[in-house]
């Protein structure tokens, strides 16, 4: 049974909430923590994996068109992610000393930690406007 089948959940509450998610880590991590570490992406990766997840069942459910991006959305990466695993994911002679995640963004996704941190961010802003665009949240 998904977070959408239970009992007493209302749908708009589930969208505003994947909203509040969402601007937590633009806002108040992004911006308010200063210092570039890579718990941010780990954090920004997490959240778009598990919406990238379940963006079909809540399309099916409200009807709607909601997208986002699936280039970035790999099991294996977000297994290193959630469990802090860059060892398994990695072997030595594949790490690359100045990488904040050691070379783990090249080997799965061909680009370095800052362009695939660039677009987890843009495709979790991306469906923070199409939700606040369907539940009609004006923001200024």
């Amino acid at each position: 049974m998904s977070a959408l089948e239970f009992k007493g959940f209302n749908d708009s509450f589930i969208l505003f909430s994947a909203i509040c998610q969402i601007q937590y880590l633009l806002i108040c991590v992004e911006k308010y923590i200063d210092v570039e570490c890579p718990t941010k992406l780990r954090f920004e990766y997490i959240l778009y994996y598990y919406l990238n997840s379940v963006l079909p069942c809540i399309n099916q459910r409200l009807n709607t068109t909601f997208t986002m991006d699936s280039e970035y959305h790999s099991k294996l990466f977000r297994n290193a992610m959630a469990h802090y695993s860059l060892g398994v994911a990695l072997k030595s002679d594949e790490l690359i000393e100045d990488d904040p995640f050691g070379g783990l963004t090249q080997k799965f996704f061909q680009c370095d930690y800052f362009e695939l941190k660039r677009n987890i961010i843009s495709q979790l802003s991306g469906l923070a406007h199409q939700i606040k665009d369907y539940l009609k949240i004006h923001t200024r």
